[in-house]
């Protein structure tokens, strides 16, 4: 596999996983204010 090709590779994996973790961050707050406004309205 010639050399360009694994940067390229390489590139997209980070892209990618970066996405992911965006995705990930924000889902989690959105499930963890959700939380809070159960845990409101409990109390």
């Amino acid at each position: 596999m010639p050399l360009k090709e694994i940067e390229v590779m390489k590139a997209y994996f980070i892209a990618i996983l970066t996405l992911f973790t965006c995705i990930a961050t924000v889902v989690r707050a959105q499930q963890m204010s959700e939380l809070e406004n159960r845990i409101d309205s409990l109390l």
